[in-house]
Formats: C-alpha cells, sequence, structure tokens
C-alpha cells in the first residue's frame, strides 16, 4: 500500500507498472488504497513522500544515497535478477520491498533501429537504467554495447547532446529527458509522453508509434526538395525579370 500511495498518479513506465501490480496484489487481498500525500519527484532517482521523509521509493542509486542497509535477503534477491531494473522501497532507512522489472520492446523499434543504421545514422540509447537492462535491451534490438550508455542522469543526458558533434535527433518521452530533448536540433517524442517533454517537442507522433519518425524523416526530405526547387524557380523568374 505504501508503494501505491508513492506511485499514484506517477506517468513513468516504472511507476504505471509498480502501481498496476501492487493493486493487483491488493485487490487480492481485498484490500484498496486512499489518501494520497503529495510526492517530490527524485529526477533519475525516484520518489519521495512530502511529508514523510523517510518513506521512499527509487532506484539502486537513490538506495545507495539514502543509507539503505541491504540485508541478506535484498543481496539474495539483486543476486538472482542480474540484467533486471531493481527498484526499491525503503523507510527510516530499512528496504521494505525490492521490484524487479524488465522493459517492453515498442513494437516496431527494432525496425526503425535496423532502418536508421542502413542510412548511416549514429544511434546511440542514452539510458537511467543499470549496465546489465541495458545491455539485455541492447542485444535484443541487434545494437551494439557500444551504443549505449547507461545509469545516465537527465544532465548527463544533456551534456552528452550539447558535446556531440553534428546534427542530432533526440527521441524520447520520459520527465527525465525533457532537458536533453530542449538540447538537441531535432526532437521527438511519442504523443503518450510526459507532459514536460512534450513542452520541448519539435515533432509529436500523434499515434504513438515509433515508426513514425521514418514517416517524418521522408516528409521532411521532400519538403526540403521543395523548398528548394521553389527557390531554383523564384531565382530563375527574377533573373529574367530584371
Amino acid at each position: 500500500s505504501l508503494t501505491a500511495k508513492l506511485e499514484h498518479g506517477s506517468p513513468h513506465p516504472v511507476g504505471r507498472a509498480l502501481l498496476e501490480y501492487v493493486r493487483k496484489n491488493l485487490r487480492d487481498r481485498g484490500r484498496s488504497v486512499e489518501d494520497y500525500p503529495p510526492v517530490l519527484e527524485l529526477p533519475g532517482r525516484g520518489i519521495v513522500m512530502r511529508d514523510q521523509a523517510d518513506l521512499r521509493i527509487g532506484n539502486l542509486t537513490l538506495l545507495r544515497e539514502t543509507g539503505a542497509q541491504i540485508d541478506e535477503h535484498a543481496r539474495t534477491f539483486l543476486e538472482k535478477n542480474p540484467r533486471s531494473s531493481i527498484t526499491g522501497l525503503v523507510r527510516g532507512g530499512k528496504v521494505m520491498a525490492l521490484f524487479a522489472l524488465e522493459d517492453a520492446i515498442r513494437p516496431g523499434a527494432s525496425d526503425v533501429l535496423r532502418a536508421l543504421t542502413t542510412k548511416k545514422t549514429d544511434v546511440k540509447i542514452l539510458t537511467g537504467d543499470a549496465k546489465e537492462p541495458s545491455a539485455r535491451i541492447a542485444a535484443i534490438l541487434g545494437l551494439p554495447e557500444s551504443g549505449v550508455h547507461e545509469s545516465m542522469l537527465p544532465e548527463d543526458k544533456y551534456r552528452m547532446i550539447e558535446e556531440e558533434k553534428g546534427k542530432v535527433c533526440m527521441i524520447g518521452d520520459g520527465y527525465n529527458d525533457a532537458v536533453a530533448l530542449s538540447a538537441a536540433d531535432v526532437s521527438v517524442v511519442l504523443s503518450r509522453g510526459a507532459p514536460l517533454s512534450l513542452e520541448h517537442a519539435g515533432i509529436i507522433l500523434l499515434r504513438n508509434d515509433l515508426t513514425g519518425i521514418l514517416r517524418a524523416q521522408k516528409i521532411a526530405k521532400k519538403t526540403g526538395r521543395v523548398v528548394y526547387l521553389n527557390l531554383m524557380f523564384s531565382l530563375l523568374y527574377n533573373s529574367v525579370m530584371i
């Protein structure tokens, strides 16, 4: 019930997954969750309940920062789930619960990456996940591990895009992507993305489908050709008139 209280209303994929899991278990036990207190989100780390500073939920980074005690049971759980993203519920420095989550690949993601790679586009994944779950996703998508940058905070993503040479297109939909999206030359956000990310979107994919990126690329190229032809006709017309 503490997990549900913390994650209530969270648009983050991890938050939604945890809330769905916890609520199902509470229903099975004939219980419900009410009285949701205000929470404070810590980008790239987790959530803290405002009126109970000792109650928080987040990734292993947050657990280490709070000095949470990892007992034998918790260590065994971590060893059994080396390639999963771990989220922990902590109260008073004690780990109350650990959750192991695995990302589901979006439909069309592999096709989009393959198409972009064949066009000699340098594709990279910037993620806040740990190394092991990030490597699992890279293997499924057929992306070399060198193209995956894990355990990144929002400011890390921003800094990397700022330092990148050439034109950068950033695709994201989470709160943690908002700063990086603002730094990219072209920012693409899925329609169900976090409100903060939508504010920084240059392109919003209304179908919430990654293959829309390839369609947008084709439209952009066609538009560029039309603009170029119009300029040429305009130049020719004005030259003749002069």
